[in-house]
């Protein structure tokens, strides 16, 4: 009963952050910012390897200020990955 339990849970909370957040990968970051929208799409986003016109191209991602990260003016949380 307790693991159906934190089962439930984790997955309404999956639910809500894949809602309100766009997760963007980037070479060597992951960028978090706020959706402009309550849609599932662009969830995660892979840009490795991409160009940002590419990434520029997607308007719910412009909406939620793409371009401002891009340019290093956003707000937004980026987490450095290392391998």
């Amino acid at each position: 009963m307790k693991s159906l339990m934190i089962f439930v849970f984790a997955g309404l909370l999956f639910s809500l952050v894949s809602v309100n957040y766009h997760f963007i990968l980037f070479d060597d970051n992951l960028t978090v910012i706020r959706k402009d929208n309550q849609k599932f799409e662009n969830t995660l986003v892979d840009a490795r390897g991409t160009k940002s016109l590419r990434i520029l191209l997607m308007p719910d991602l412009m909406a939620a200020g793409i371009r401002d990260q891009l340019r290093g003016r956003g707000e937004s949380f980026n987490l450095k990955l290392s391998f």
